[in-house]
């Protein structure tokens, strides 16, 4: 749960696109004392204030995913890949421990209660340790080639938000657990559940922008989260669509600070 229970820091006082730096404040504001001991050290008197240094100090530098000088923060906001860089940089500069960026995909022949429980874990470990992970969902969608009238994926939009908390416990082969974020869209703790597809096969993005393929065999867990706005409302009621959580930024817990019993 948020400690103190701060405000969240919502991104349409920051930019349209900026859920990123939005959700690097709302990590560190919502955590432990420690966590909050670092979200002060970040200059700025307010956390939008915080968020903008964030975006005009390290968000400025070269991207690492793109390779090509430009800034890591763009028009459209930041890549979940580069997305760990900019943690990274504001939380070595104020104290924090470094986290781990990773795909969450499945690792064949992983099923997919056993792909549910590594992920809980990967969860649950990084909250456990003391510092709220920061999730990315990439929202998509199925259109129909007009040249070979196949139908394929393709991808909406992407947005970064910060877990506060998972489901405690899985049972053995439960294949899906709720779980609760900070939603820098809304400005409000959300719930959802992340849950493997069974039923239905489809595919996904997987990598970064520049070296990611689309991946087939449900390469990433679903979501099912009724306040995520992420256009797919905006297609056809015939038309299929899905959210994945493809990466997420957080504390292993071979690096977390644990105190004994």
């Amino acid at each position: 749960m948020a400690y103190g229970d701060p405000k969240i820091l919502e991104q349409k006082n920051i930019g349209t696109y900026a859920c990123g730096p939005c959700s690097i404040i709302n990590q560190v504001l919502l955590s432990t004392p420690a966590e909050r001991a670092g979200y002060e050290k970040i200059p700025g008197k307010t956390a939008a204030g915080k968020a903008r240094t964030i975006i005009e100090k390290y968000a400025q530098r070269p991207s690492m995913t793109y390779g090509d000088n430009k800034p890591t923060m763009r028009k459209t906001g930041i890549n979940w890949a580069d997305m760990s860089h900019l943690a990274n940089w504001v939380r070595k500069d104020v104290g924090l421990p470094v986290l781990k960026g990773s795909y969450l995909r499945r690792i064949p022949p992983e099923g997919g209660a056993s792909h549910v429980q590594r992920v809980h874990k990967i969860f649950k470990d990084s909250i456990d340790g003391g510092v709220l992970p920061i999730i990315n969902f990439v929202s998509q969608t199925t259109y129909q080639d007009p040249n070979t009238d196949e139908w394929l994926w393709g991808s909406l939009m992407g947005h970064l938000c910060t877990l506060m908390e998972v489901q405690e416990k899985l049972s053995k082969n439960e294949q899906g657990f709720r779980f609760r974020y900070a939603d820098p869209q809304t400005g409000n703790i959300e719930t959802g559940y992340l849950h493997f597809s069974g039923a239905r096969n489809f595919a996904a993005f997987d990598g970064d922008p520049v070296n990611g393929k689309w991946s087939k065999h449900r390469p990433f867990l679903l979501v099912a989260a009724p306040a995520l706005k992420m256009q797919t409302s905006n297609e056809n009621w015939h038309i299929r669509t899905e959210i994945v959580m493809n990466y997420a930024i957080y504390l292993e817990k071979t690096d977390a600070f644990f105190e004994e019993d």
